[in-house]
């Protein structure tokens, strides 16, 4: 999620190019940028077991389109409702 992204930049946890980050995932193929839908809004109060918001957008998201989320995140992973990668 370009989102989660920004907000870590943001919040000095990685120094990236977040410009240059968002122009190299829209030349790629096997990556499709996406809009927030409604649908996921409502998916969220069920993922409560995922403190963070943004995490959560996360997981919503790779659950309508049963994908596998690449992350370290603890709370992602401990919760157990996506499966992850990493």
């Amino acid at each position: 999620m370009l989102a989660e992204i920004i907000f870590i930049v943001e919040r000095g946890k990685i120094h990236a190019d977040v410009q240059g980050i968002v122009r190299q995932i829209g030349t790629l193929p096997a990556f499709s940028i996406l809009p927030l839908r409604l649908a996921t809004i409502q998916r969220l109060p069920a993922l409560n077991s995922i403190p963070e918001m943004h995490d959560r957008l996360i997981a919503a998201e790779a659950l309508a389109h049963k994908a596998s989320v690449i992350t370290r995140d603890r709370a992602i992973t401990e919760a157990g409702v996506v499966p992850t990668v990493w």
